[in-house]
């Protein structure tokens, strides 16, 4: 008759004493151990102590002036202001001008003074040495003169002063003038003695083409100058 209470009892205080251990155990801190992190001494590297240098400066080297030789008649009394800026402008550099642009100008006179050294003209007298520095050359002889056969003497003056038919524009006429052109050419390249030359001419050409038109001349003086 009491078992049944005994044992509810009994389930009971059980119980009782379960739960409260289950809220005991849960007030309990877990005790994780930790590492201990010991302070250390900083590490000290040794980097290499880099010394400034000095930056190599290379020179540049100076352009020496370029040497330019004018020689003719007075046809090439303007070259002396034509050619330097253009020389100057295409190769950088200053020019330097040895004018020798002298008013009649005549063929013989320029064989004089470089086949023999002297000269009627006292211009002339310094032309083979300033021939061999000229790394330029600009020339043009239009007087033939002493270099014109008698026998077959080419005459256009008719064409040049006198606004009259030319008397004798045969191409035969200006062999000894074409020879003696051609030697003072190679005359130029051995004074240069190989060194690099440049070398320019220019073409007869007379400011005259209306007045050839009025004086029926232009065909006559045209044919002329072209031979």
């Amino acid at each position: 008759m009491f078992r049944k209470p005994f044992w509810l009892m009994w389930s009971i205080l059980f119980s009782a004493v379960i739960l409260a251990s289950c809220a005991n155990s849960a007030h309990v801190s877990a005790n994780i151990p930790t590492p201990t992190l010991l302070p250390q001494k900083p590490i000290m590297v040794a980097t290499p102590t880099i010394q400034p240098t000095e930056t190599a400066v290379i020179p540049t080297p100076t352009q020496e002036p370029w040497c330019l030789l004018i020689l003719g008649d007075s046809s090439l009394w303007n070259a002396v202001d034509i050619y330097p800026p253009i020389i100057e402008r295409d190769l950088g550099g200053n020019v330097v001008v040895e004018d020798y642009s002298l008013g009649g100008l005549a063929m013989y006179e320029v064989l004089q003074v470089l086949k023999t050294g002297e000269s009627d003209r006292t211009e002339l007298l310094g032309l083979p040495n300033a021939i061999s520095e000229a790394e330029m050359v600009v020339m043009f002889i239009g007087n033939p003169a002493g270099s014109i056969n008698p026998e077959n003497s080419f005459n256009m003056n008719g064409c040049l002063f006198d606004l009259a038919s030319p008397e004798n524009c045969d191409p035969s006429s200006l062999e000894r003038y074409t020879t003696d052109l051609k030697w003072i050419w190679g005359e130029i390249f051995r004074l240069r003695n190989g060194k690099p030359t440049i070398l320019r001419t220019m073409d007869l050409y007379p400011p005259l083409i209306n007045d050839y038109i009025e004086k029926a001349l232009l065909l006559a003086c045209t044919t002329c100058l072209e031979n």
